[in-house]
């Protein structure tokens, strides 16, 4: 079984590294080969009959010698392996395929079409706009296997419940998420989802419901209406979103500023309904059950206490692993908790790993894809991590060794992987964990589902369950966010390299071995490059520049040798989500960098200033720049007027524009930056149209001649004039924009005036963020990110 879990996982993961889906007729041959070499390893040797009488006593060389029976039962656990390994991968091929075997048509996209289907999701609310699965089974009348799109309604939605059967108009767009190193990949998010398109809404009189089946989806039907019971019940609560998350999963409610806090303490998970929590819960219901079977004199005589302990623990188990959706962490601890128990029940022993690989299995046969959740790595790594380290030792009798040890050896162990996924790891981890988890999994959680069960029978007494609940993680909380605050709290680091990551886990797992293991103290020198690793910075007088892929709007990064410019920062999209926290933000810490030296806001406009708080609250920002001042409180800020100039490691920095006289014009003010490293120029203009355009020609057209340049209002009919375009004349021209967006940009006319020139275009929405490097001497080669990071499911790019 250790053998086969192994083999399973590295031929799922083998084949969702591909950036195009292998022939499955390949793949297929493939599996046939070395089914035939693993037939012929593990067939079994000749041996000739043994004679009577003094011949018996000859040796017979069609023995095999000890040494040579090792040896062949190496060769065939290798074969069988890379059996193993390759039914995986024509296994999850195949799923692939059968995947992406509808794509939305090219002449359906972002047009009015009328689907029937049903809701197979929660629907999920931020108080204005409300999204969810649906289930297409016909399209525009015809009749279609069903298709998963997710749909958004926007404003004033109708009672919406899963398992409901609706007409809807609706607009349809292909899987698009932004392309950029560190970011949320929305496209593997859904292809993982068996998602294959996105859309929304539009409100007329073909939206109407078909028909409501209580049969269908009776889970999502009970988890919604448990979460419409607490919000009822806690309207004004803070913590609301919290017990929903804790009762059935639905983590969307959770405020940004209360995931930055469990983040900083390493506590994320005890908002998710993962192993820790099932684990946790069925043993309080089995040391339950077992007190009150005992206390009847007979009970046990007909039943064993044991027995009958495991069934309930079991029961809550799979209950609570129900309510939370059957998620990847939950099915893990799910299996894991039912061989044990089903173990117990049969009187029979088993190891501790074999239950975690069984696990594995299990998983990876029912959804080879939840291998693209983070959850799923976590999850396993973290049960791994305690398996390894508390292994291989004699326990001891005492609290730090039950649970202090095992906080510790959590912390430690996942520190690699943290730092890999999200380029931070919590310091004060172990002291957050050992406070909250108890409180959390023996008190907030069991009152949680108790009343989440008491609410179908009486919603004042669950309420009233509920409210004590909130009152218990109120004090959880506050030990939480004091311990956040302490300087201390999270470290960040980039760990962009395998070698390095690798290296890490060696060297975590010679440091959590049992103390007689030899020269533990090896594994701090490998641990070394994860510490000390920094990505390369630009050499001296040159500058990298990378504009980000945020849609519809503006951000880019310039580096130099020692220092950091953000130029425009994407768009916020409502109170809890703006692209500096989820582009911006996540592409800084993975090239190590917490200071920006300079923000430079051109304007106003949302799509571009929209992020800058969160750039401002999750780094230390020195100095800002902006033509709209006045947008800033309690910020170092100043204007970004024509003639200011500075020099960062041999690479020039000036403002072109503009001036006191052109500031207060909107798109016309923008602050437009140019940059000189060496011979080479980029000229970055925010969203500067025609007036502004023409007074740069007119007053030194000379000075906006550059190599590269970023178009004026994302390519926009309003903006690159012909004596513009004439006067920079780019060898790159770089469109921001957004997939299929409503105000069709870039303009065709203006891309023909920068074609008739001779310049390369490069779009974000096709190349994902954009990079390049000027002041090398030699060719500027612009790059995009989905070139480099390629993979099957991507839709465009």
């Amino acid at each position: 079984m250790r053998l086969s879990s192994i083999a399973l996982l590295c031929g799922t993961w083998l084949i969702l590294s591909f950036s195009h889906l292998p022939s499955l007729l390949l793949s297929a041959i493939v599996v046939v080969i070395f089914l035939i070499c693993t037939l012929i390893s593990l067939a079994p040797t000749l041996t000739l009959p043994r004679k009577r009488g003094r011949e018996k006593e000859k040796t017979n060389f069609f023995i095999p010698s000890p040494v040579y029976s090792r040896g062949r039962a190496r060769v065939g656990a290798g074969a069988l392996f890379l059996l193993i390994m390759s039914a995986a991968f024509f296994y999850v091929n195949w799923q692939a395929h059968q995947r992406l075997s509808w794509t939305l048509p090219n002449d359906i996209e972002n047009k009015v079409v009328v689907v029937q289907g049903k809701i197979i999701s929660i629907p999920e609310t931020d108080g204005i706009d409300t999204s969810f699965l649906f289930h297409i089974d016909h399209f525009n009348g015809n009749a279609l296997a069903p298709v998963t799109v997710k749909l958004n309604w926007f404003s004033n939605a109708p009672n919406l419940v899963a398992g409901d059967h609706w007409q809807f108009a609706i607009k349809l767009k292909k899987i698009h998420g932004f392309a950029d190193p560190g970011a949320f990949d929305y496209e593997e998010y859904a292809f993982s989802r068996d998602m294959r398109a996105q859309g929304y809404v539009k409100v007329g009189q073909d939206n109407r419901l078909l028909y409501s089946s209580g049969s269908e989806h009776i889970l999502n039907r009970l988890r919604q209406k448990i979460a419409q019971a607490i919000h009822t019940s806690l309207p004004d609560s803070n913590y609301a979103a919290m017990i929903v998350a804790l009762s059935v999963g639905i983590k969307t409610g959770i405020q940004p500023n209360q995931w930055q806090v469990l983040q900083k303490t390493g506590t994320n998970h005890l908002m998710v309904i993962a192993g820790l929590h099932v684990g946790m819960l069925s043993g309080l219901f089995f040391f339950a059950v077992s007190f009150l079977w005992r206390r009847h004199p007979r009970l046990p005589l007909l039943i064993p206490t044991p027995q009958v302990a495991t069934l309930g623990a079991l029961f809550i188990a799979l209950t609570y692993s129900a309510l939370a959706g059957f998620s990847i962490p939950t099915q893990r601890a799910l299996i894991m908790i039912g061989v044990f128990m089903f173990s117990t029940l049969f009187k029979r022993n088993i190891a501790l790993g074999l239950a975690w690989c069984l696990a594995l299995f299990i998983v990876l046969i029912l959804d080879p894809f939840a291998t693209m959740e983070v959850g799923f790595w976590l999850s396993f790594a973290a049960v791994g991590t305690i398996l390894y380290g508390m292994s291989a030792r004699l326990f001891a009798d005492n609290w730090w060794w039950k649970w202090g040890r095992i906080q510790w050896i959590i912390s430690l162990g996942l520190i690699p992987f943290t730092l890999l996924l999200f380029q931070n790891a919590s310091i004060i981890s172990p002291i957050a964990n050992s406070i909250s988890i108890p409180i959390v999994g023996f008190i907030v959680v069991p009152l949680s589902l108790l009343g989440a069960f008491v609410s179908f029978i009486s919603l004042p007494a669950a309420s009233v369950l509920w409210h004590i609940a909130v009152f218990v993680l109120a004090g959880v909380w506050w030990i939480l966010k004091t311990l956040a605050a302490l300087p201390i709290s999270s470290w960040q680091q980039a760990v962009t390299t395998p070698w390095s990551l690798v290296a890490a886990v060696l060297g975590m797992a010679l440091l959590l071995a049992p103390r007689g293991f030899p020269a533990r103290w090896v594994g701090v020198i490998f641990c070394l490059p994860m510490l000390i690793f920094k990505p390369v910075s630009p050499a001296f007088g040159t500058a990298k520049l990378t504009l980000l892929d945020v849609g519809q709007g503006l951000a880019s990064v310039v580096q130099t040798q020692h220092h950091t410019l953000v130029f425009d920062t994407g768009a916020r999209f409502g109170p809890d989500f703006d692209l500096g926290q989820a582009v911006v933000v996540p592409y800084l810490r993975t090239q190590g960098i917490s200071t920006v030296d300079k923000m430079v806001i051109s304007h106003g406009d949302n799509d571009h200033i929209g992020g800058a708080e969160s750039v401002i609250q999750f780094t230390h920002v020195l100095d800002i720049e902006t033509s709209v001042p006045d947008r800033f409180k309690g910020s170092p800020v100043q204007e970004c007027l024509a003639g200011q100039h500075w020099d960062w490691d041999g690479v020039s920095f000036e403002f072109l524009y503009p001036d006191k006289d052109h500031l207060g014009q909107g798109n016309n003010s923008s602050c437009v930056l140019l940059i000189t490293a060496g011979n080479e120029r980029i000229l970055m203009t925010g969203d500067i149209e025609k007036p502004a355009e023409s007074y740069l020609v007119e007053h030194d057209s000379t000075r906006l001649n550059a190599n590269v340049l970023i178009a004026p209002h994302h390519g926009s009919k309003t903006s690159s004039t012909p004596a513009f375009v004439e006067a920079v004349h780019p060898e790159d021209i770089l469109y921001p924009m957004g997939y299929l967006n409503k105000f069709h940009f870039p303009n065709q006319a203006v891309v023909q005036r920068y074609d008739e020139i001779g310049a390369k275009s490069f779009q974000s929405d096709k190349e994902g963020a954009i990079t390049l490097i000027i002041g090398q001497n030699k060719p500027i080669m612009p790059f995009g990110y989905r070139e480099t990071h390629q993979r099957f499911w991507q839709t465009t790019g």
